[in-house]
């Protein structure tokens, strides 16, 4: 869209734009947290009291919680609704449900899924969890 364009329709995903270059970057809400993250550490804004959500170190531990949260619960549900059988929709079904027991009660004993410190996890699955309560009740 030109400077003076305004988009009417409707936004279902996030977008990421250089607006100098007058481009996409990504419309992958994983990669905008992890570019926006890295883009703050860059500019030397974090200090003791900042928020980091993807800290250095733990990279692959991050990734390895991500893909197994998606592959249960995001995906899961998403596997609920397009299911074409009902045996394929009980296997998704008992995915999501054995998901959100084992968030459960992994947040019964922290304050985080990854620990004693918020992280980009806890937000992909904030994310999912208000989407789920709002589809499915």
């Amino acid at each position: 869209l030109g400077e003076r364009e305004r988009y009417q329709g409707r936004c279902t995903a996030p977008l990421l734009v250089d607006v100098n270059a007058g481009k996409i970057v990504t419309n992958e809400s994983n990669e905008i947290m992890v570019l926006l993250n890295d883009y703050s550490r860059r500019k030397g804004s974090f200090d003791t009291t900042t928020i980091d959500l993807r800290p250095v170190g733990m990279e692959e531990e991050l990734d390895k919680a991500t893909k197994y949260w998606f592959n249960l619960l995001w995906n899961g549900a998403y596997r609920c609704g397009f299911a074409t059988s009902q045996v394929a929709y009980d296997e998704a079904a008992s995915d999501v449900l054995k998901g959100l027991s084992e968030m459960n009660d992994l947040l019964a004993s922290r304050p985080y899924l990854m620990g004693d410190a918020i992280t980009e996890v806890d937000l992909k699955n904030f994310a999912w969890v208000t989407r789920h309560d709002y589809a499915y009740t």
